[in-house]
């Protein structure tokens, strides 16, 4: 038990429909995933792995029933799949918990460039 650091790049991050999920979190800054490609789905973002792109997104600390609830959120296990990975915020690599899009066939467009999600 505990808390978790939780990657957020879409729908949760601030601005955005879901965002009112994470009112009880700690927002810890922004951050960037590293060798994932930013998916545009329809009406929400998913990440890939991607050698060489970066995905642009927000920290959370997030505590264990929270993050059940986001795991329900992101359909975890048959839409998303949650991930560790490290990412980059402030200069500093820190390991995140993630949701990495599970069902790609190649039939999406990735978002190019240094745009977030929200900014699109």
């Amino acid at each position: 038990m505990g808390n978790y650091l939780i990657f957020t790049y879409g729908t949760l991050m601030k601005g955005n429909c879901r965002n009112h999920v994470l009112e009880t979190a700690q927002y810890k800054g922004e951050a960037i995933l590293h060798d994932y490609a930013l998916l545009q789905l329809y009406g929400y973002p998913g990440a890939i792995v991607k050698e060489g792109y970066k995905v642009f997104g927000e920290l959370y600390e997030v505590d264990e029933s929270l993050k059940k609830q986001l795991d329900y959120i992101e359909g975890e296990g048959y839409l998303y799949k949650a991930k560790h990975f490290d990412v980059e915020s402030d200069g500093k690599m820190l390991r995140a918990g993630f949701y990495e899009f599970l069902q790609e066939d190649g039939s999406y467009k990735i978002i190019e460039g240094d745009k977030k999600w929200k900014d699109l």
